[in-house]
């Protein structure tokens, strides 16, 4: 017997400086079920919606709210960590959602016109409308992230974050996954003038996003305290999705964007195309006019440019040349575990 999960998001607290709210998701592996139907595998979880884009993966989804702290409004949400664990083998197929999905407590499969739902094999469904095959492939290649931000309510005088949250996923070799952990931020503001709305995220996938114009390198630097270094490599253990470089056709010049804030502080990105080539990438922070107190890293044509320290700012790119595929991000001494990032096509070119 399968346990109901009520509240997956838990230990919602404030930060320290008091701008954003951190949470932690957990989930166990138990609460998942798979029941084969003649249409495909449905995966459920007790007290989760079975739904998604007509065509794509029916999968569970949770729409919740969370409400900010005191005169604040939130703004974004940053998935930090997750975690997830393989539910089943390769080659499942899960069933397409259909546009009209089910709800909590009613069939994988319920449309107008049905004779029954054919989930236990029996009954005629009619006008089922078969997988739509560029849906279900971007819901594979491109999943939500686990937590994303679907708008803004105000219930009294508190603002509430409105939140969607995807814990499975199904990888292209057919596997289903679940996210049994993750912690994330959402992040809020004082209202001033105009309050800034809560930026709605279909997806945090990196390859997604646009890069605004990358400041000018001979603007003025700030310096904080070495918190991170980081290092260029081709080796790579794990690919979490706090973030992702994106690079056009030219593997010279590479996107970074973090889903959440980083410190960084280092004299130089080491670059290792290969053993037998070890060279030193010097980098200047350059401070970013849109954001007070944020920087972007850019890497320099002189290479006697170098920098103390790079804050980089969640959803916010980085631009930094990179002739090689992996950057690998490593916390300070007592924290040596490393943190991969993956180069991936870009759907556009990048300015030069």
């Amino acid at each position: 017997m399968t346990r109901t999960v009520r509240t997956p998001l838990s230990a919602i607290h404030p930060t320290r400086d008091g701008t954003a709210l951190a949470f932690t998701l957990t989930l166990d592996a138990g609460s998942v079920t798979t029941t084969e139907t003649p249409f495909g595998t449905r995966v459920a979880i007790d007290g989760f919606a079975t739904t998604g884009c007509a065509g794509a993966p029916q999968l569970p989804r949770l729409r919740m709210s969370v409400t900010t702290p005191e005169n604040t409004w939130p703004t974004a949400v940053s998935v930090i960590s997750d975690h997830w664990v393989s539910i089943t083998g390769p080659g499942v197929f899960v069933a397409a959602s259909q546009p009209r999905s089910a709800v909590v407590g009613e069939p994988a499969v319920n449309m107008p016109g049905g004779d029954g739902t054919g989930v236990d094999g029996t009954g005629v469904v009619a006008d089922y409308l078969p997988p739509d095959l560029a849906a279900y492939r971007r819901s594979v290649v491109h999943p939500p992230d686990v937590v994303t931000s679907r708008g803004v309510e105000s219930v009294g005088g508190a603002r509430v974050a409105v939140l969607d949250i995807a814990p499975v996923k199904l990888t292209p070799d057919g596997r289903v996954l679940l996210c049994t952990s993750a912690t994330g931020v959402i992040h809020c503001a004082a209202p001033a003038g105009e309050r800034p709305r809560l930026r709605v995220q279909p997806s945090l996938r990196l390859a997604q996003l646009r890069a605004p114009s990358v400041p000018d390198i001979a603007e003025a630097t700030e310096s904080a305290a070495p918190t991170r270094r980081v290092v260029i490599t081709r080796s790579h253990d794990e690919l979490p999705a706090a973030g992702r470089f994106v690079t056009d056709t030219s593997p010279a010049r590479a996107r970074l964007t973090l889903s959440g804030p980083l410190v960084v502080g280092v004299q130089s990105l080491v670059v290792c195309v290969d053993d037998a080539d070890r060279r030193t990438l010097p980098f200047k922070a350059t401070r970013s006019p849109a954001v007070r107190g944020w920087y972007y890293a850019v890497a320099p044509d002189d290479p006697s440019m170098s920098c103390e320290t790079i804050v980089m700012p969640p959803l916010r790119p980085t631009t930094i040349a990179v002739p090689t595929r992996w950057i690998v991000v490593h916390g300070d001494e007592r924290d040596r575990s490393p943190h991969h990032y993956e180069v991936t096509p870009s759907e556009e070119r990048m300015e030069r």
